[in-house]
């Protein structure tokens, strides 16, 4: 313990104390103090060992920093609630899926609260800030459910009393007529028009050379089968069946922190056998004996049931890059005169011309690898030309059949 007087910039003589309390009792750090502002040198003692008995008996209270003043008054911001919920959210996420989640968070909602201390932001921040993200996307419901799910884990850890966003109202959008041009999806007509055109197209047809055997082996896959572009990447030869006539889904294209990987299926539901239509059998035979040339010209391996059927053409050990098979689908239908869709819309049309048909919804739901049926049917099946017609006329004989 060290005493001495010091004095103030207005003259005054006063006196100050420092020296070695002991150790925490928590911690077992050392603790050292030190005091000023006393009017005798009695004083800055005594008050020195006040302290040392606080400590030694269990009542000495540390003194807090600034940041921890701030943090018990005005509890925590988004960001530190944000770093508290990530690793826990994140656990049990396909790579994938936790990649756009954290760019959903990087690009909209910590921009925004990032910064505020998440017990006082208030109701209209919230509303204001949803009605503002509903007039620049139309999926701005996805970004704010993220909100709502990292709000609502700070109040079940008390770090505010109730979620603001309970009391959001999403905005109504005036509902806009969708011309039929722009549909993502064939009618039976304009699938008849596609596939005679995939099988006529060669690079003559296309500025930019091709190689339309693998493309068609791709597309009437995707076609035929209504699976998901990233399962159809992943696809090796050993996953097709050709003697049974089966093709097993077990894996897709999945891209994650450190860029394009091989993973597991989207949900559990996506691990299917599905049947090997007769037109995908052709195109994927006659690819097979090309992409065998083709490994054969780079000097690799012969082709294994490991094998990737759809690789990268610079780099044939690598899968097709995500971004081909779009490639060959604008290039395809400008050269056909065809209205184009997007790969994706290759699985709706599977959907749709097959519940048109009359396929059951469960087993369409198994087919294309939906846990919930009910999904399926919103989601995937839409309205046709001829489905409308056939709905006329058999409400048109249930009318006749009335007057009779």
């Amino acid at each position: 313990m060290k005493i001495e007087s010091y004095k103030t910039q207005d003259g005054k003589s006063l006196w100050k104390v420092k020296g070695y309390l002991g150790l925490d009792p928590h911690t077992g750090k050392r603790i050292d103090t030190s005091l000023n502002g006393f009017k005798t040198k009695t004083a800055a003692k005594t008050a020195f060992d006040d302290a040392k008995y606080e400590l030694k008996h269990g009542t000495h209270k540390k003194k807090e920093s600034v940041e921890k003043q701030v943090q018990r008054k005005r509890g925590y911001t988004v960001q530190q609630v944000y770093d508290l919920w990530w690793p826990i959210y994140v656990s049990d996420l396909e790579d994938s899926t936790a990649l756009k989640t954290k760019r959903i968070f990087r690009n909209h909602i910590l921009p925004k609260f990032g910064k505020m201390y998440i017990k006082e932001i208030e109701i209209l921040t919230c509303q204001q800030w949803m009605s503002s993200l509903a007039k620049k996307m139309s999926s701005y419901r996805k970004v704010t459910a993220y909100a709502e799910m990292m709000f609502r884990f700070a109040v079940r850890m008390k770090f505010m009393p109730s979620n603001p966003f309970d009391s959001v109202e999403p905005p109504r959008k005036k509902k806009e007529f969708i011309p039929v041009v722009t549909k993502n999806y064939y009618e039976r007509t304009e699938l008849i028009d596609f596939i005679k055109a995939l099988n006529s197209i060669t690079n003559e047809d296309t500025s930019i050379n091709h190689d339309w055997s693998m493309a068609r082996a791709y597309l009437f896959l995707v076609l035929t089968t209504g699976m998901r572009r990233g399962e159809a990447i992943a696809m090796r030869w050993k996953n097709i069946d050709f003697k049974n006539g089966q093709i097993i889904i077990a894996h897709a294209e999945k891209r994650g922190e450190e860029g394009v990987y091989i993973g597991g299926t989207k949900s559990k539901a996506g691990n299917r056998t599905i049947a090997l239509d007769e037109v995908a059998k052709v195109a994927l035979n006659n690819w097979h004996i090309n992409q065998a040339k083709w490994l054969n010209e780079y000097g690799r391996p012969a082709i294994s049931p490991d094998t990737l059927i759809f690789t990268n053409r610079n780099h044939p050990d690598m899968p097709l890059s995500e971004n081909t098979p779009r490639d060959w689908m604008v290039d395809l239908c400008e050269a056909k005169g065809i209205r184009r869709i997007t790969i994706h819309g290759l699985r709706h049309t599977k959907a749709t011309l097959a519940s048109e048909a009359g396929a059951n919804m469960v087993d369409l739901a198994a087919i294309l690898g939906h846990a919930d049926s009910n999904f399926t049917a919103k989601q995937y099946v839409h309205p046709t030309n001829v489905g409308i017609n056939n709905a006329e006329v058999i409400y048109s004989n249930i009318i006749n059949q009335a007057i009779e």
